[in-house]
């Protein structure tokens, strides 16, 4: 007998969880939706694109009913749901009728926030968040004339789009300074707001409304400074507010939103939450991209698969405000630890700002070209140094077909709905699709917030001109050869195969000359990179590396370490034996090399006495079990660094991890990174290449984990008698 399973929410996170669950387990559940609006799933970041003229509801649509018919899903349409009985496990809806479950999802979404101003319960005082609302406005928009949107944010400034097209006269009132300006800095917003005024939008600016003025329905707006504006029309687009009521009323536990766990669980058992009525770790969420995480991680949960868990997500906007395209990521605000290099070109009106923290690109603000924003994105969660920056910039602007060019097939193009550059890539030269449409219906890249769209048009362009083997343009080791890093490592593996007799890895002065190097001596950059490369395919014939880890509290000199927190012994808040665990990895990392100097942490407690958080894997324990955190810097020069010291913290992983667990996903995850990452490449920027949810499944694969280990175990055994001196591998750092 099928589990009965009812989400409470038919909007984009809830429907798109389902979706996840359908994938993994078709015929565990009957499905049984609840929506409180007469219609099926749509794409509300589209609604502006409806208001202004330029899309119907049909257009926005995700799911028509026949998609619900077909899985066999009932759908309670225009029904709300009023009460939940945890004990009973039922659910009461406003048209009387009752649904029993097992499962629970509360996807409840948010309400629009409309300001407690008196004279806001007029006629003419509308909200711009549904369906209803827009068809409200546009019915407005046929006998009224004048317009005010409350909010320069950017669904107030959709809004105000939308009603200029439908031949409204439309001023907007932002209480800050400048518009948008939780994405952009003062000079894009300014930009921004003339090519607003340039389509006819009016701007009041640093204005507090008091009162809704009129009689009978709205006549006009009053501020506090006093002054007034004439209005047929308010509309109020100043944020939205997590819809909680139903669960705090049914005793689930509720703060900002609906408080979960890493595994979108409530406090009542059965019960889950996800989307914008959700909160995890303090934060709710209101972009597409972290719901769709969300529902990834729920699906997998309720489906009783192995999941690491929600760890969080890392927000950027890459948008296209009416008509005009900009990005904003990581911090843009300009203050004494930072410093910016600007752009401005007022002839294609285009702007660009990347500020610096120290040497660390830290965050960027584009306006009007925005092709580089996914590079720029993996920079900033990188926490790369300036330099590498200033080398592409070194080259002269690069087109959108030229950036995709040189985007590996791994980059996650469209965040929101986890679509990669090779996806996009096999949908065009294997399918035959051809255009923007057809690739969205297929991948659904950009069929959410848009903001890819740019990308994956330039995605298209360059898989039509060139074909699936067209690739990634490579980028290469140094001056001394076109070779890449990829090319390199395969043609030294390739030859360490054919090879006949011992096996020793081979020379660097024989390797340059049989690869056709321009200069017999090679340089600073690529013989490092070479003697790695000729070591790893020695290892793994047999040819030795000789061990560079050190012993817990003896990190010695070498270019790499393992540090531990004082252990179960010494630590009043240990929870875990960081010592053990920390003598358990260099066991059996002995021997091993890596492409760059590694820093590995294991803590004995949340409070990171081993720096965790700053190492490229880290260990914590916790009251669950241990934390897996990958991708930080604590600082250190690695090889192949083209500038100085960078600290970035790491990534959660995975948790709730018990000893051995811990210990085999750790090495999985190090050997994983060895074989495949580029001599000189850090963890975190490896890790961003792969993507955080890509590497966390299949390191949680039990037949992909044994593999990487068996991998490992051979490389170990390789090294029990050595021959080849790691140290010199560094020797030009």
């Amino acid at each position: 007998m099928k589990s009965r399973l009812v989400l409470i929410g038919n909007g984009m996170a809830g429907v798109r969880c389902v979706e996840e669950i359908l994938a993994l387990e078709p015929d565990r559940f009957d499905i049984t939706i609840i929506g409180s609006e007469p219609h099926t799933n749509y794409n509300r970041i589209l609604l502006s694109k409806v208001l202004q003229g330029n899309t119907s509801i049909e257009d926005i649509t995700m799911n028509t009913q026949s998609w619900y018919d077909e899985r066999g899903i009932v759908l309670h349409k225009g029904e709300e749901a009023v009460a939940i009985d945890t004990g009973r496990r039922r659910v009461r809806t406003s048209a009387g009728r009752e649904v029993d479950y097992d499962k629970l999802i509360l996807a409840t979404g948010s309400d629009p926030f409309m300001l407690p101003l008196p004279g806001a319960d007029k006629p003419g005082v509308l909200a711009f968040r549904n369906i209803k609302d827009c068809n409200a406005l546009m019915e407005a928009s046929r006998t009224f004339k004048r317009a005010v949107v409350i909010g320069g944010g950017l669904l107030g400034l959709e809004a105000a789009r939308g009603l200029l097209n439908l031949g409204m006269d439309v001023s907007v009132v932002h209480i800050h300074g400048y518009i948008m300006e939780r994405q952009l800095d003062r000079t894009a917003s300014d930009m921004l707001r003339k090519e607003l005024e340039g389509q006819g939008m009016r701007f009041l600016l640093e204005k507090q409304s008091e009162r809704i003025l009129g009689r009978k329905r709205v006549e006009g707006l009053q501020f506090k400074d006093g002054a007034r504006i004439g209005t047929d029309l308010v509309v109020f687009a100043v944020g939205i507010r997590p819809n909680v009521k139903l669960a705090a009323a049914s005793g689930i536990e509720t703060n900002r939103a609906v408080v979960v766990n890493d595994y979108m669980e409530t406090n009542v058992p059965g019960i889950y939450a996800v989307g914008e009525c959700a909160e995890h770790r303090g934060i709710a969420y209101g972009l597409v991209a972290p719901l769709y995480e969300q529902g990834k991680v729920l699906a997998k949960a309720i489906c009783g698969r192995e999941t690491g868990g929600y760890a969080g997500s890392t927000l950027y906007s890459q948008l296209k405000v009416s008509g005009v395209d900009v990005f904003s990521a990581g911090e843009i605000r300009e203050s004494a630890d930072t410093v910016s290099i600007m752009k401005y070109d007022g002839l294609r009106r285009t702007y660009s700002k990347i500020t610096l923290e120290g040497t660390r690109i830290a965050g960027a603000v584009l306006f009007g070209d925005t092709s580089q924003g996914n590079g720029l994105l993996r920079y900033i969660q990188n926490g790369a140094d300036v330099s590498v920056f200033e080398e592409a910039e070194s080259g002269g602007a690069a087109s959108g077909v030229e950036y995709a060019a040189t985007m590996p097939d791994a980059e996650t193009v469209c965040s929101c709905n986890g679509v990669t550059k090779g996806a996009l890539m096999s949908a065009v030269c294997e399918q035959g699709l051809k255009t923007l449409p057809e690739v969205r219906d297929c991948t659904r890249a950009s069929s959410s917030c848009g903001g890819c769209k740019p990308v994956v048009e330039a995605i298209i362009a360059y898989a039509l001109a060139n074909g699936l083997d067209g690739g990634v343009r490579k980028r290469p080791v140094c001056g001394c050869t076109d070779m890449s890093h990829e090319e390199l490592r395969e043609a030294i593996h390739a030859n360490a195969e054919d090879a006949a007799g011992p096996a020793h890895a081979e020379s660097v002065g024989t390797a340059l000359g049989r690869l056709g190097w321009s200069t017999a001596e090679g340089c600073g950059v690529c013989v490092p990179a070479v003697r790695y490369y000729s070591a790893l395919a020695g290892a793994g014939r047999g040819a030795v590396i000789k061990p560079y880890w050190h012993c817990v509290g003896s990190p010695g000199d070498g270019s790499a370490r393992i540090e531990a927190s004082p252990g179960l012994h010494a630590e009043r808040a240990a929870l875990r034996d960081s010592v053990a665990m920390s003598e358990a990895l260099e066991s059996r990392l002995a021997g091993v090399a890596f492409p760059t100097n590694l820093a590995v942490g294991v803590s004995a407690s949340p409070l990171h006495l081993a720096g965790t958080l700053a190492k490229d894997l880290g260990l914590a324990g916790a009251p669950g079990g241990w934390e897996l955190y990958a991708g930080g810097s604590d600082g250190r020069r690695t090889a192949g660094a083209g500038g100085g010291a960078v600290v970035r913290l790491g990534e959660l992983l995975l948790s709730q991890l018990k000893d051995e667990d811990a210990l085999e996903i750790s090495l999985a995850l190090l050997q994983w990174y060895r074989m495949s990452a580029n001599y000189g490449q850090p963890v975190g920027e490896w890790l961003t290449e792969l993507g955080l949810v890509g590497v966390r499944e299949r390191l949680l694969h039990p037949s992909n984990r044994q593999l990487l280990l068996a991998e490992l175990g051979l490389a170990v055994t390789a090294g029990l008698a050595p021959e080849f001196e790691m140290a010199e591998v560094f020797a030009d750092e």
